[in-house]
């Protein structure tokens, strides 16, 4: 056993999939963002163009849960992982391309981009474990250590 738990690949490459492909465009909106400003390259993630009356039900809401730092966090883990598996997710996640239209622009084989797609969702729970922890982690047998 090293340093770092053992964490269960598959189960960690579904689990943020499922936060990529689920929660974090409903975040988006949440936040006042459009995908459109997400997508940009200089996207900072400061202020938002979203309509800005709000009643006193929204202020509750939005003073109990404020989207817009997980949506930054979010991009900024996606812009930290090694750049050939960030420009997979960002296709995928923040420009909404097909896996084939991602493999022509990175110029990988089918092959190829398919285990480099399964490593940046490995990458992307790395970068996003100080803000919530995707990874799913494989039991440990303390048999072993008796």
């Amino acid at each position: 056993m090293g340093l770092l738990p053992r964490v269960d690949e598959k189960a960690t490459q579904d689990n943020v999939k499922e936060y990529l492909k689920k929660d974090f465009p409903r975040l988006v909106v949440q936040a006042g963002y459009s995908m459109l400003e997400v997508q940009s390259p200089s996207f900072g993630g400061i202020g938002s163009k979203g309509n800005n009356v709000r009643n006193g039900i929204e202020d509750k809401i939005i003073d109990h849960f404020d989207a817009r730092p997980i949506v930054n966090d979010t991009v900024r883990a996606i812009n930290h992982c090694p750049e050939k598996y960030s420009l997979i997710l960002r296709g995928l996640y923040i420009e909404d391309l097909k896996d084939w239209e991602i493999e022509s622009k990175v110029s990988y084989g089918h092959t190829q981009y398919t285990t480099n797609k399964k490593i940046a969702l490995l990458y992307f729970a790395d970068a996003f474990q100080s803000i919530d922890d995707l990874h799913i982690y494989e039991e440990v047998s303390w048999k072993q250590y008796t």
